[in-house]
């Protein structure tokens, strides 16, 4: 798809801004355009999740370079086309609580979504079954993972009904707490520490939440490949995140329930690296210790 390579170049674009001079970023694009999960979702399996996930690179980009208008446009057409751009919203509750972005610019996302809707509307789809198609799709199948290499895999779907709505619940104090934590850093939000908090951010979510597909970690492998040009020492991560994707695609179970141990380790190792994140909250948790002492 042509949007693969509009992709990869916004993957340049963000990789030239840590490599201002030599190949670095060249072969940034190369590697997101002959990634396994690419080929198999774009060209083998004829998916869209590139469309979607580009407007999130879109929006990581504009971020970087501190343009906060572009950015959530960018987020506004990711999330027209998919529910699944959501999983880049704690690093923008983030970015909002940092004063990164401004409060008063964030209806520009909605508004992105009522426009793209227009056309269906005019064509004579009904304006409620546009503005909640996401609600509606919501519970179109009860499988606690479909595919993904996640700690569902873990869990036998008997315990749907008991799961779901836990797990809705933690992640959703999960994603807080996460929040809360960055919030209360002192630290500012470098260039170096957006990469890591996006890539935390889209590898968390569908590792975390139950219903997910094995392509909603997609923006997790672009995310990851832009993790590995930022930080070399921790280019397995790519590696990791990869491998689990890919055997997601090939639909083996027991691949795919293996796969779900490195990839949460790799999700582990990453939050622990942030720097605005886990000596936080190891002093948070030494002081509830102290408290309790």
């Amino acid at each position: 798809m042509t949007v693969d390579f509009l992709c990869a170049f916004l993957t340049y674009k963000i990789v030239r801004l840590k490599y201002p001079e030599g190949r670095k970023p060249i072969f940034a694009f190369l590697v997101v355009i002959l990634s396994p999960t690419v080929i198999y979702n774009s060209a083998l399996w004829g998916q869209c999740d590139v469309i979607y996930t580009t407007g999130l690179i879109a929006c990581i980009y504009f971020l970087s370079i501190q343009k906060e208008i572009p950015a959530l446009l960018s987020f506004g057409v990711a999330l027209s086309f998919k529910l699944q751009a959501m999983f880049l919203a704690p690093l923008l509750l983030i970015l909002l609580l940092k004063k990164r972005i401004h409060w008063y610019y964030l209806p520009l996302i909605p508004a992105v979504y009522v426009v793209t809707v227009l056309p269906s509307w005019l064509m004579g789809r009904p304006i409620l079954e546009l503005l909640l198609v996401y609600f509606n799709q919501a519970n179109k199948y009860k499988e606690l993972a479909k595919g993904a290499p996640n700690l569902y895999q873990w869990i036998p779907n008997n315990f749907y009904n008991i799961v779901v709505p836990i797990a809705l619940t933690l992640t959703i104090c999960a994603i807080f707490l996460l929040v809360y934590i960055v919030y209360k850093s002192r630290l500012k939000i470098t260039q170096d520490r957006l990469i890591y908090l996006a890539t935390i951010s889209v590898l968390f979510m569908p590792y975390i939440l139950p219903k997910m597909h094995e392509r909603y970690f997609y923006p997790a492998d672009i995310l990851s490949i832009i993790f590995a040009f930022y930080f070399p020492r921790h280019f397995w991560v790519a590696i990791v995140v990869q491998m689990a994707s890919f055997f997601g695609y090939l639909g083996t179970p027991i691949f795919i329930q293996l796969f779900s141990i490195p990839l949460g380790f790799a999700l582990w190792f990453v939050v622990r690296k942030c720097d605005v994140i886990y000596p936080k909250l190891q002093a948070e948790f030494s002081s509830n210790i102290d408290r309790k002492l």
